[in-house]
């Protein structure tokens, strides 16, 4: 998925609106869209929309962290003054697949080790002799 060569990536979960070349100016992110072209905003007012991005982007997915960067911003921030192609669009929209995918697969992975006693015990083996200690 990370590689973004699994095939269920080429089914976006988000729809690029905006004119055929946008550039990246200004990103943001509100009511489920990332920005290219967001308007400065006023400490304490809610982000205003663009005319350019990706609509259909949840926050959790926007949010995401990797290696201490958030995914999504960073990959734009790269391009920034920069005009986007329609490889690039596609590119970015198959990067959302993956992180929502990550997401859900970490909520799911979440679920079953709170089911199974949450950390460190859904790990714990009685065929290792039971309970662990710290030593």
């Amino acid at each position: 998925m990370h590689l973004l060569e699994a095939a269920t990536l080429d089914q976006p979960i988000s729809t690029y609106v905006g004119p055929t070349s946008p550039s990246v100016v200004r990103i943001g992110w509100s009511n489920d869209t990332v920005w290219l072209d967001a308007p400065m905003t006023t400490k304490g007012r809610a982000p205003a929309e663009g005319t350019a991005g990706f609509r259909g982007v949840p926050e959790s997915v926007w949010s995401f962290r990797m290696g201490g960067y958030q995914v999504c911003e960073k990959w734009l921030k790269d391009r920034k003054g920069r005009r986007l192609t329609e490889s690039d669009i596609v590119h970015y929209q198959r990067v959302i697949v993956a992180i929502a995918e990550t997401v859900r697969v970490m909520q799911d992975v979440d679920e079953v080790i709170g089911v199974h006693g949450g950390w460190p015990e859904a790990f714990r083996s009685e065929a290792a002799g039971g309970p662990m200690r710290d030593e």
